[in-house]
């Protein structure tokens, strides 16, 4: 004999149908992959090129400060001494053409404006790296080594400009 249930009809917890949980699964999938930029057509992910360019920023001001420092410790001739100089010069101009067409892109300006501000910075940081390998060529010891980090730095922050540039337009 079967004997009727003592849970009163009121009192059962009610559950969505297995459909509704599917669904909100998928749901749930798809905002993730949105927001981790999986899916094609999504908006650039600017915050974490912005956050990748700023390092890039501090890292080659940290090795221009070396640069710095190795000219002036550094048992080099004058020619030499000159060309570290120039090349320290014309990559601290670069970085702050980079920091200026970040701050374009952060502002949300016109995506042409911040395309051209952003190839504009590459252009110097590609001049600035020639002068790199130049004042390389005559230098030894500490400011070679310094250099060629200098060297390495620009050129990562020149590919994250690319990748914003890509990004943006």
């Amino acid at each position: 004999m079967t004997t009727p249930s003592t849970t009163p009809a009121a009192c059962a917890t009610a559950r969505p149908p297995v459909g509704w949980r599917t669904a909100s699964a998928g749901t749930l999938a798809l905002l993730l992959l949105a927001g981790c930029g999986v899916l094609e057509g999504e908006s650039p992910d600017l915050s974490r090129l912005s956050e990748q360019i700023e390092q890039g920023i501090g890292d080659a001001r940290g090795a221009l400060e070396d640069v710095e420092s190795g000219i002036d410790g550094a048992g080099i001739d004058e020619g030499t001494r000159e060309r570290a100089r120039e090349a320290a010069e014309r990559t601290g101009t670069a970085v702050e053409e980079a920091r200026a067409a970040l701050d374009r892109v952060a502002a949300g300006a016109d995506p042409a404006a911040e395309v051209e501000a952003l190839e504009k910075a590459r252009a110097s940081l590609d001049q600035a790296a020639g002068s790199i390998d130049e004042a390389a060529a005559g230098a030894d010891g500490v400011l070679a080594r310094a250099l060629e980090a200098l060297s390495e730095q620009v050129d990562d922050l020149s590919a994250r400009l690319e990748d914003a540039a890509d990004e943006v337009g």
